[in-house]
């Protein structure tokens, strides 16, 4: 791990901006397959090439903007930021970090709008403006004027990016801490919408220098400038599954801030343990660490040694294990791991990660494909099982591994649903349907609806076709017999009635009806032995109106 770069000693109020010289690009010496190795190590750029995009440090004197630097990027103690003095010009400042980008201290007692600045200058080139709003102190300033920077910037520079820093948040209470938020990030959303900024490009985030919410905040700052970042996500989500990871970050060690991670949700706990053991592994560099590109080794052990990427593990920290692998003179990935057997998984863990780190590497300049790194990574087995020790490798003559390039590099990974997807997502509709059905109905897996194909019986009558029987046939069929199905007549029609054998079965309160004809009895209602048949001679009179119902006098007309 390359010591941190101190630039405390860089002039303030110096208005040049401090150009890093070019990274001479060459490609690692190191065959991982075999190990072999020239006794030196060379660490492509992860940068972006002569492209170097701006940051805007922007907001009212007295906000917190140079108190924000010094600690993110300068690694100031906090409680030594109460000695700055305030910013009175414009301090353009290089990070030399995993990318050449410049962070500008901007005064907040100047308009750089009103037109007595030439703008462009300004803000060509610029990738992220963030806005320091104090929130102990009245927001209603710094809140109209960031929105009118964002009205006016957002026509002229469509590709810049907003931050908001709700900062200084640590030293209020809890539910005054919330209001606060929720007022300015209201009262700045209702003035961009009432001057016809419907969805404008503005995150809002809670910071103090007091903890690590700073160093999140910048992350999500960063991560906005880092065109890979689609990529990178996607290959730390592979590691992730493979060495079941926790979680996993690639790490700034210069200034701890994240500019990927896999997308499992945001543990600030994890976070806050990888920032601490970052700290102590460059204290450790910077103590007992050799300069691989300064000095010369004594010895072939050593040189050998020096040859590979930094490497540390450490177990038992709140019962998390964080394992940390540099992948080049300014990043490293940084994995959270709670699996109780992660040390004897170590050796599946540090190929994986191997291959991660040529990958990562790879892109810097060319999109892989995802599947490429996803076909190479070996899964680790399940806890219960035992894992066999790794192989040596070091004496293996294979060729190095090749990837295939072909996306550009701002693509993002994407996968279109397949029909197995459509197919698996109707079936889990299908299973919930039939679940939530018969926890609410009891007995049903359809809502209680019987749907033609659900009952074989009717299937097998509409395959057999019409029957006919004679009357001492259909007497079989009166549920006496367990083999045979209920069958009852009306008006010559015959009925199956088995899915009532209840009612029309033997002890039924139908039962009579079974097997038999019966239209007198349905016709009457009259349930008499004698009208259950199929005859229906005179039944017609009971329908006939009456002049005397008392008397039962048929009318003259009806006679006739």
């Amino acid at each position: 791990m390359a010591p941190s770069t101190d630039l405390s000693d860089e002039d303030d109020s110096s208005s040049q901006v401090h150009q890093q010289p070019d990274s001479t690009v060459a490609s690692s010496s190191i065959n991982p397959a075999s190990g072999e190795t020239d006794g030196e190590i060379h660490y492509p750029p992860m940068g972006f090439g002569k492209h170097k995009p701006k940051m805007l440090l922007m907001g009212l004197k007295r906000s917190g903007k140079s108190s924000i630097s010094s600690v993110v990027f300068r690694k100031m103690a906090p409680q030594d930021t109460l000695f700055l003095e305030a910013t009175t010009t414009i301090h353009k400042e290089s990070m030399q970090s995993f990318m050449d980008f410049q962070i500008w201290d901007m005064p907040g007692q100047i308009d750089y709008l009103d037109g007595s600045f030439d703008v462009d200058s300004i803000f060509t080139g610029v990738g992220g403006i963030v806005w320091v709003i104090d929130a102990q102190d009245n927001y209603m300033e710094p809140i109209g004027r960031v929105t009118d920077t964002i009205l006016q910037l957002t026509e002229l520079y469509p590709e810049i990016k907003y931050s908001v820093f709700i900062h200084k948040t640590d030293s209020l209470t809890e539910d005054y801490r919330e209001d606060t938020i929720r007022d300015i990030m209201q009262k700045t959303s209702d003035e961009l919408f009432d001057n016809g900024l419907e969805n404008p490009p503005v995150s809002f985030h809670a910071t103090s220098i007091y903890d690590h919410s700073i160093f999140e905040a910048f992350s999500k700052v960063i991560q906005g400038l880092v065109p890979q970042l689609p990529t990178y996500e996607a290959l730390l989500n592979t590691v992730a599954a493979t060495c079941r990871f926790q979680k996993v970050y690639i790490i700034d060690v210069m200034s701890k801030v994240y500019i990927a991670s896999d997308s499992s949700p945001a543990d600030t706990d994890a976070y806050e343990l990888c920032c601490d053991y970052v700290n102590a592994i460059m204290d450790l560099s910077d103590m007992y660490g050799w300069d691989r590109k300064q000095q010369q080794a004594p010895d072939a052990r050593t040189r050998d040694i020096c040859a590979h990427t930094a490497e540390s593990m450490v177990s038992c920290v709140r019962n998390h294990t964080l394992y940390l692998r540099e992948i080049n003179a300014f990043l490293a990935m940084i994995g959270v791991s709670t699996e109780p057997k992660f040390q004897q998984e170590k050796a599946m863990v540090d190929f994986n990660v191997q291959t991660f780190q040529d990958t990562m590497i790879q892109t810097t300049h060319h999109r892989i494909h995802s599947s490429t790194m996803a076909s190479t990574l070996r899964a680790r087995p399940p806890a219960n099982q035992t894992q066999h020790p790794a192989p040596d490798n070091s004496s293996s003559t294979s060729e190095p591994r090749e990837y295939e390039v072909t996306l550009d590099p701002n693509e993002r990974i994407s996968r279109q649903p397949s029909i197995l997807d459509l197919v698996r997502l109707l079936l889990g509709l299908l299973l919930l349907s039939a679940t939530l059905s018969y926890f609410v109905t009891s007995s049903s897996l359809t809502w209680g609806y019987r749907p033609v194909w659900s009952r074989p019986a009717r299937i097998r009558a509409w395959l057999r076709g019409p029957i006919t029987l004679t009357p001492h046939q259909l007497s079989l069929y009166n549920g006496t017999s367990a083999s045979l199905p209920i069958y009852l007549a009306l008006n010559g029609s015959i009925y199956d009635v088995s899915v009532s054998p209840h009612l029309y079965g033997p002890g039924g309160a139908y039962a009579f009806f079974a097997g038999r004809d019966a239209t007198r009895a349905f016709v009457t209602g009259c349930f008499d032995p004698d009208n259950l048949t199929g005859d229906l001679t005179g039944a017609e009179e009971m329908f006939l109106p009456l002049d005397d119902p008392a008397e039962g006098v048929v009318p003259e007309k009806v006679k006739k």
